[in-house]
């Protein structure tokens, strides 16, 4: 079924004159699409293969050719085939791999040297780590991770936040929702090239059973909590946030409430480097070593610590008890919702500065419909840090408590 619904999927986008699948990520829920992304070509050609009809194998394989055509001297891919040769995303070659990895384990073709050629380069770009969510989870070995890492409350993958997306006002379905429940649908039609992930998705995968206990779980520089209320998890980065590049890392990310009223706090932005201080159950403290000083007249890279949460009238978000829409270092910035409420203040520790805090509506880095039709609508609240005047080394510490309501 899952088969079937990727290869119908590349139908619908595939264009006649080129043989491409043409989808522009940024221009989610538009009729007309340009350019052509070499993932999900690479997918639509695995989809093909699986079929093991002899008319579609043969288009799969000319479509791997022409696409391994495009493979940089660095080893990566470009998203689009006109980006060639700049390469945009360096987390693209771990997802990557685990395609041209089946493609090898399972077919035999004209171009099988050349899938392993590209295949070690890009092992070898990757510094010989895939460490994509992707290998992980077709590695076999995914009962352990999955209790890890996903909320049952909120039907939610809450591990750490590397290179998510969200599409509205909910993280953007991806292969691993699939594999969690193989039946899921899409809920939303700007989910579009979902189904492509169904052709990595073999038969008989379950659901995992509902964790009743809180479970903490540690990496190396990461760490997870998860129970009944919500759940949340922590990256420590050890450089400054780059926008090229970090733009949908997320430091801090929690999930909360239930399927139908969902919600998403995450630390995601800013000019910065984060470390964590504090970790327990209903309490993390985040200390943010602000990075070289930028332009502060400027209104967006003024914003140097940014929170967002998901926009939802239900939740109530007050500073020390009253409506507003500024704050100072120091007041209490609480956010009530039917499940939970979250507490959040920020203090300077290091360094001196003058900042303002601010309340508004605004849409998180991730956000894929912060473009097209929908690139006038905020789907979050936005509560962030604008620096009026500070040293050259800063730091701020910022205390988040959660207590079940």
């Amino acid at each position: 079924m899952r088969l079937e619904e990727a290869v119908a999927c590349g139908r619908q986008y595939q264009e006649k004159q080129t043989g491409y699948i043409h989808f522009c990520h940024t221009a989610i829920g538009e009729d007309v699409h340009y350019p052509i992304p070499v993932r999900e070509n690479l997918l639509f050609a695995f989809a093909l293969l699986r079929t093991r009809q002899e008319k579609e194998t043969e288009e799969a394989w000319e479509m791997i050719a022409k696409l391994l055509a495009f493979q940089t001297d660095s080893g990566n891919f470009p998203i689009y085939l006109h980006h060639y040769p700049k390469c945009y995303n360096h987390r693209l070659s771990s997802e990557l791999l685990p395609i041209l990895d089946r493609i090898i384990k399972h077919f035999r073709g004209p171009y099988d040297e050349e899938v392993k050629r590209a295949r070690d380069l890009l092992f070898n770009f990757n510094e010989g780590k895939p460490h994509s969510f992707s290998d992980r989870l077709l590695s076999g070995d995914t009962d352990e991770f999955f209790s890890r890492t996903y909320h049952a409350r909120t039907e939610s993958y809450i591990g750490p936040h590397f290179d998510e997306e969200c599409v509205g006002n909910r993280p953007k379905l991806s292969l691993y929702h699939m594999l969690i429940d193989p039946q899921a649908q899409c809920r939303s039609e700007y989910q579009n090239l979902h189904p492509l992930e169904g052709a990595l998705v073999g038969i008989g995968e379950k659901k995992i059973p509902h964790v009743t206990e809180p479970v903490w779980s540690q990496e190396e520089n990461w760490s997870t909590y998860q129970c009944e209320t919500y759940g949340f998890s922590t990256i420590d980065s050890s450089r400054p946030y780059d926008p090229q590049t970090d733009q949908h890392l997320a430091p801090f990310r929690m999930h909360f409430g239930t399927e139908k009223e969902f919600y998403s706090l995450v630390c995601q932005g800013g000019n910065h480097q984060v470390s964590f201080t504090e970790k327990s159950e209903n309490k993390v403290s985040c200390l943010f070593t602000l990075g070289d000083p930028l332009d502060y007249h400027d209104r967006v890279s003024a914003r140097e610590v940014e929170w967002f949460l998901t926009r939802d009238p239900s939740a109530k978000i007050t500073v020390n008890g009253h409506a507003a829409t500024t704050f100072n270092l120091g007041d209490l910035v609480e956010i009530r919702t039917r499940t939970l409420k979250v507490s959040l203040r920020f203090l300077l520790v290091n360094g001196t500065g003058n900042f303002v805090g601010h309340l508004m509506l605004g849409n998180r880095p991730s956000q894929l419909l912060r473009k097209g039709k929908w690139r006038q609508y905020a789907f979050d609240r936005q509560i962030f840090l604008r620096t009026l005047r500070r040293d050259s080394s800063c730091q701020i510490q910022a205390e988040i408590e959660m207590e079940p309501c």
